[in-house]
């Protein structure tokens, strides 16, 4: 049954605790859908919104299962919550990300999903790029063992495609559906998920970004560029955060200082990245604490977003949030924060990003201003306003 505590006078006046099942990896296999669960999960109790971890078990299905069913192990693997059946049963609603809650669409619980991104989005960004220019990355990295294949074709991918129509079934048939960015809803709306149930809620960042003694007006140091984020292992990863376009961009401002804070456990491609450029530190698998350190230290350089694919982008904002200035592709949430010229550039092509890269460097004054902008731009998404937004969701469920 639900349990009742002393009631949370919230500004709807809701005089019940309410409580849901939150369904989410277990905290041992760190992502970014992690990271923004679990700060989900904190704001909500702290919006007086009580919740009840479900973890699915990965290991359940992996053992002697073959490999070409891969793909069908990431699925089945969300059908162990069922062995916590009866704490989901006992609360108001079931929230998850994407498909996440899949196993529960059959009882009569209220499903909230969120997308932080959509694999028929990947698929889209993939299949129309067919920019050949920076194809001599993905041969050199091939020729250093960093890669086992130059070519994905994402159309053909049946993995990709299963899970596309799975997240569009489950987003159909849930009573609300989360979006983080107008891009995700829009694909969501394409996959004829009906309109009206969709919320645009931006991701927020932990108040840790925002925590810093520098002034806004400190004395920026020599300008360089910076990458920031996630770039996975295998060439479908790779070539979804765009790696190909940042070396071609790195290739071609050679004197300009490179850093580089990537999360990646394909050393080799790392190590290849590292050593291939002039001027150019790589910094892998840091703690958040040691992120911030070098990133602090940032402050006027151009945040470069090279991604093919973004539902989101939190380093776009993390970074922003102590003073970078985004130079970005046409992804996630950065049209709909971004204005050019004043808090970072929006580009279309490597050409572009280097182009607004040297007006950068040739401009002092501009940095200065722009990296304020950007900043205070970033205090937009904090975490307690999205915990707001969500927690309002979910109570009007």
């Amino acid at each position: 049954m639900t349990v009742y505590i002393k009631p949370y006078r919230a500004t709807n006046h809701s005089l019940r605790i309410m409580k849901i099942a939150f369904i989410h990896n277990d905290p041992r296999y760190v992502s970014g859908t992690n990271y923004i669960n679990k700060l989900i999960e904190k704001k909500m109790i702290e919006k007086g919104i009580e919740t009840a971890a479900v973890y699915p078990d990965p290991d359940i299905f992996f053992r002697g299962f073959p490999a070409d069913l891969s793909g069908l192990v990431e699925v089945l693997v969300f059908f162990s919550t069922c062995r916590d059946k009866n704490k989901v049963i006992e609360c108001d609603a079931v929230y998850g990300t994407t498909y996440s809650a899949i196993a529960y669409l059959g009882y009569s619980k209220k499903i909230i999903s969120h997308f932080g991104s959509t694999m028929q989005g990947v698929i889209t960004a993939l299949a129309v790029d067919h920019d050949c220019s920076s194809d001599w990355v993905w041969r050199e990295m091939k020729g250093a063992q960093a890669i086992d294949a130059v070519e994905f074709n994402p159309t053909k991918d049946r993995f990709l495609n299963d899970i596309a129509r799975l997240e569009a079934y489950v987003a159909r048939n849930a009573a609300t559906v989360i979006a983080v960015s107008k891009k995700v809803k829009d694909e969501l709306i394409d996959q004829r998920v009906p309109e009206d149930k969709i919320k645009i809620v931006h991701n927020g960042v932990e108040d840790f970004w925002f925590e810093s003694d520098q002034a806004y007006d400190h004395v920026l140091g020599n300008f360089g560029v910076c990458a920031l984020g996630r770039i996975g292992g295998r060439i479908k990863d790779l070539k979804i955060k765009g790696v190909d376009r940042l070396a071609a961009v790195y290739e071609n401002i050679g004197d300009i200082e490179k850093t580089s804070i990537l999360l990646s456990r394909n050393e080799r491609a790392c190590q290849w990245m590292e050593k291939r450029f002039k001027n150019h530190t790589l910094h892998r698998n840091l703690s958040k604490e040691g992120v911030k350190e070098i990133v602090s230290k940032l402050r006027g350089h151009a945040l470069l977003i090279t991604s093919r694919y973004e539902g989101f982008s939190l380093p776009m904002v993390e970074g922003m949030s102590q003073g970078l200035i985004p130079v970005s592709f046409k992804v996630g949430v950065a049209p709909e924060i971004i204005k050019n010229g004043e808090n970072g550039f929006i580009v279309g092509s490597v050409k572009d990003m280097i182009a607004k890269i040297k007006q950068l460097a040739g401009d002092k004054n501009k940095r200065v201003k722009m990296a304020e902008a950007a900043a205070e731009t970033a205090r937009k998404f904090s975490a307690d306003s999205m915990a707001n937004k969500v927690a309002d969701i979910i109570r009007s469920i």
